[in-house]
């Protein structure tokens, strides 16, 4: 589970690098000085300050080091005029990372000595002093005292994640301008800059004349958003899957036997002792899964049908090389398989366990599934094991309906001995 959560972080911070997203006090940020300028420019915004001077303080401020004081501004510019489309761009895209405020802090008392120990080293030779680092050793938030506290900060992730999905959906068809940090995509400007440069010819003379008035600007249109909500609704698909049951016990499990050396079906036994564990959580975003297919069909649909405009270059736009799709006989067969799995049952050809070479085609309820989770794994756990300790049959071999003909195990469980 720790791992699973460090994959998250890491993952998280590294998007909010990739795209551009109160306080009433003054704030001054002293940017890093070019090496042919003799000084620096200040950011200056304070309470008096418009909500269009704030976000686009918050756009300069934006950078894998100081995301954290873009979405304060944010903030501050919601709270001025809350319609302003842009702060709402920046303010949702910049919301999720809030739960992971203080998150190296806050995990400490779940960690063993010796992950405590790689802690402080990581953070003293890994993690320079800037307000990244404050960021995440906060204290000003709860320590967690066991998995649910760790849950329920994913939680908060994925479904302020899922506002930033809607948001794009609501919005896709207005336009977004976005003024990128100069100094942390020095890069994409340098890259726009040459681009943007071009011969002209003039009675036989030969001029090299630049454009460079849009090299810091990017623009969001239709294409844009759909892309982007793509990738949050692969992010809240990710939070779907991991976090919509309880994980209850599995730190205390892991202290007991760190090396997976208790038989499995000891293993299950100790966790379906906790009366939490398997429980599905109040926030889980499985009942999201299908509406999240739906708009990639339509989504994909659309991409397809205007691929004459969108792949070709896309100067000062976010995707400015176009967006490209090649559609094979293979691409529009799982498209098809998933426009019929999200109407009812459908049937597919599944590989056995025991014998990946072999495919039996069976019936999944997968819209039944989702729309009725499950409430306790509990109901649909191993309940037979073999002489070496592989499970062998489910409770439920439907797996609370997903498979209509009652033969989950034969395609889930690998129970060969070899």
């Amino acid at each position: 589970m720790n791992n699973n959560i460090s994959k998250t972080i890491a993952r998280s911070i590294l998007i909010a690098n990739l795209i551009l997203v109160g306080c009433t006090k003054e704030i001054k940020i002293i940017e890093k000085i070019p090496a042919d300028s003799q000084t620096a420019k200040e950011l200056n915004v304070s309470s008096e300050s418009t909500a269009n001077d704030i976000i686009q303080s918050a756009e300069q401020l934006f950078g894998p080091y100081t995301f954290m004081l873009s979405y304060k501004l944010a903030t501050l510019a919601l709270e001025k005029e809350p319609s302003n489309l842009k702060a709402q761009f920046y303010y949702l895209f910049l919301k999720r990372f809030e739960a992971f405020r203080g998150y190296l802090v806050r995990i400490k008392p779940l960690m063993n000595e010796k992950q405590r120990v790689d802690l402080e080293k990581s953070l003293t030779e890994q993690l320079p002093h800037s307000p990244l680092r404050d960021f995440l050793t906060d204290p000003s938030l709860p320590v967690f005292k066991n998995e649910t506290d760790i849950q329920n900060a994913l939680s908060q992730y994925f479904n302020s994640t899922n506002e930033f999905r809607k948001f794009l959906k609501n919005n896709e068809q207005n336009q977004i301008d976005i003024q990128i940090n100069p100094y942390v995509f020095e890069k994409e400007i340098q890259k726009q800059l040459q681009q943007s440069c071009k011969y002209i010819e003039n009675d036989g003379t030969w001029s090299l004349k630049c454009y460079t008035l849009n090299i810091a600007t990017k623009k969001l249109n239709l294409a844009d958003m759909i892309y982007l909500r793509q990738i949050a609704a692969g992010e809240v698909l990710y939070g779907a899957l991991l976090n919509s049951y309880s994980t209850n016990g599995i730190i205390d499990l892991d202290r007991k036997d760190p090396q997976n050396k208790i038989p499995l079906k000891d293993r299950l036994n100790i966790l379906m002792a906790n009366n939490e564990f398997g429980k599905l959580r109040a926030d889980s975003l499985l009942k999201t899964v299908k509406e999240i297919g739906s708009d990639l069909i339509s989504a994909t649909n659309w991409v397809i049908k205007n691929q004459a405009e969108l792949c070709r270059k896309r100067e000062g736009y976010l995707l400015d090389n176009g967006i490209c799709y090649t559609q094979t006989e293979e691409s529009q067969k799982n498209l098809d398989v998933l426009t019929e799995a999200l109407s009812g049952i459908i049937n597919l050809d599944l590989k056995l366990a025991n014998d990946s070479s072999v495919k039996v085609n069976t019936q999944l309820d997968i819209i039944s599934f989702l729309n009725s989770p499950i409430s306790d794994l509990r109901t649909i756990s191993p309940q037979a094991f073999n002489q070496c300790d592989k499970a062998t049959t489910f409770k439920d071999n439907t797996l609370g309906g997903l498979f209509v003909e009652n033969n989950a195990s034969l395609f889930l469980l690998e129970s060969n001995c070899r």
